[in-house]
């Protein structure tokens, strides 16, 4: 399997932290978080689109059944992953998977306060947000 440097794709989170904005945090952890999630829905969408079940045809009606699916998040997409591969993310992902899961999923919980204008109880500041 080809190896990918995502570097360029985080590559705005930099910018963003290197700024003096005072929501620098909560603004690099946000789209850190959503790039991540594109990161898994680009390989399975790859997967489905390579998959010998569509065709050339099929890509309309794929886009739709994608937009209105309600329970697309990381594990789902690791299950529709494996269906079309027989591997899984933490295969590609390799040592780091697991430690980087658990990451994710408290990224998560505090992303879901945040994107509901909810506080979090975690009482993060800036640095915590770089951290997470």
């Amino acid at each position: 399997m080809r190896r990918h440097d995502f570097g360029h794709e985080y590559q705005p989170v930099d910018v963003i932290i290197g700024s003096e904005h005072p929501t620098r945090g909560l603004d690099a952890f946000t789209l850190t978080y959503l790039r991540a999630e594109r990161q898994v829905r680009k390989i399975f969408t790859h997967l489905v689109y390579q998959s010998n079940a569509f065709g050339p045809g099929d890509g309309k009606l794929l886009r739709q059944t994608l937009h209105d699916a309600k329970r697309l998040a990381f594990k789902n997409f690791d299950k529709g992953i494996r269906s079309l591969s027989d591997t899984s993310i933490q295969a590609m992902v390799g040592g780091e998977s697991q430690r980087l899961a658990a990451r994710l999923l408290d990224a998560k919980t505090v992303r879901d306060k945040l994107f509901h204008g909810q506080l979090s109880d975690k009482y993060l500041g800036t640095n915590d947000l770089f951290g997470l």
